[in-house]
């Protein structure tokens, strides 16, 4: 790489397109940048996560919803530096957008690539935005890409767990909401899902010190074990 700096590409697939080597790629990508599994996990611990290309396909990026969903990467010089799927269904008969899967190198980080990919997944006709991640600039880049830094607990408390439950993604669906903006809770955790996925939280703790560090409005609290930061967006400010 020439220059780590400069994305040279930024590209949008429809589902249609995506191919399987595309899918091969972006799962392996996954494998070798999004994180180690954590102390829970036993003899798996500190080890990678890996991610196999149909186990993607079946969690990330349902082949049953073709056009649906949308595959956007950031290269440079044609190697992968950042990648988000994303797939769209309807929720009250309106059409609503879930990150499945949002993923950048790490030693890319800190540049704005999570928020330009993101830009290219906003559409006027969607009136919701979702993402459940455990990295607070995930979280930080979606809610600036997609929804001008809106965090509304109101309308996550009302339709997150409706949006999610009538989603066609495994990895979705299955999540149960968590926190105090949803339940009494024993901790600080505000919006968040229990994913189940215990990813070691070291890298994720230092994500969010930084946000802090940053002077940023952080008001989705601690993130307990298995869980990720959960968002909603209501980009119209009205629903």
């Amino acid at each position: 790489m020439s220059n780590t700096n400069t994305v040279d590409v930024y590209e949008s697939f429809p589902g249609a397109q995506v191919t399987q080597d595309m899918i091969k790629t972006a799962a392996d990508f996954f494998s070798s940048h999004y994180g180690i599994w954590g102390p829970l996990m036993g003899d798996k611990a500190g080890k990678r996560i890996r991610m196999s290309a149909s186990k993607l396909q079946a969690l990330v990026f349902p082949i049953e919803l073709g056009d649906k969903c949308t595959y956007v990467r950031a290269t440079v010089n044609e190697e992968l530096v950042g990648n988000v799927f994303a797939c769209e269904w309807q929720y009250q008969d309106r059409p609503v957008l879930w990150i499945t899967q949002l993923v950048v190198h790490s030693r890319f980080r800190g540049k704005g690539i999570a928020k330009t990919m993101l830009n290219k997944l906003r559409q006027t006709r969607i009136r919701g935005y979702g993402i459940a991640s455990s990295h607070a600039h995930a979280i930080m880049a979606a809610s600036a890409a997609l929804g001008r830094h809106n965090f509304d607990p109101d309308f996550i408390k009302e339709h997150a767990e409706k949006v999610m439950a009538v989603s066609p993604s495994p990895y979705v669906h299955g999540a149960k909401v968590y926190g105090s903006l949803f339940e009494d809770v024993d901790d600080d955790a505000v919006p968040t899902v229990d994913t189940k996925f215990l990813v070691d939280h070291a890298e994720p703790v230092q994500a969010l010190e930084s946000v802090k560090e940053s002077g940023a409005n952080w008001p989705f609290g601690g993130l307990p074990d298995g869980h990720d930061f959960l968002l909603f967006i209501n980009p119209l400010e009205r629903w």
